[in-house]
């Protein structure tokens, strides 16, 4: 948040990252930044992982899910 407060406050323009980011988290209103994510629940058997975009992602055999 900091640093895009001085973004803001030097007139500089949004970077190509920052312009992904919230088209893939505008569809659930934002990032949440009052939950903790540093604690997953998921099944023994699953691979959990986190993308460049912070998305969690939980994979079993054959399913996935993104949170």
């Amino acid at each position: 948040m900091f640093f895009e407060k001085r973004r803001v406050k030097e007139g500089k323009p949004k970077s190509k990252k920052r312009e992904e980011m919230e088209a893939i988290w505008a569809k659930e209103g934002g990032m949440d930044t009052d939950r903790r994510r540093d604690r997953i629940l998921a099944p023994a058997d699953a691979n959990v992982s986190q993308d460049q975009y912070g998305r969690i992602h939980v994979q079993r055999v054959g399913k996935e899910r993104v949170y």
